[in-house]
């Protein structure tokens, strides 16, 4: 399985949950829709398994974006809920 692999696979699944909300990878546009999510990998590192095989240590993190109202502000009851 690749680190791609992987970031489809949390995607997807994130998508099979929420499937009415946009998922952004890797780039969030300044203009983009709530609510949404934004799943991008912040650390990869590569490790000799052994003589054929390599191994991955990696992170992704997962911003949430609820809708807001008159000012900006989401619902911190429904952001925890999502989360």
């Amino acid at each position: 399985m690749t680190l791609m692999e992987l970031g489809d696979a949390l995607g997807e699944r994130i998508c099979s949950r929420w499937p009415d909300r946009i998922i952004y990878r890797d780039v969030c546009p300044a203009d983009f829709e709530r609510p949404s999510f934004f799943l991008q990998m912040t650390r990869a590192e590569a490790s000799d398994a052994n003589a054929l095989l390599q191994g991955w240590d990696a992170e992704w993190s997962l911003e949430i974006f609820d809708e807001k109202d008159d000012d900006y502000v989401s619902s911190s009851e429904r952001l925890m809920e999502t989360q």
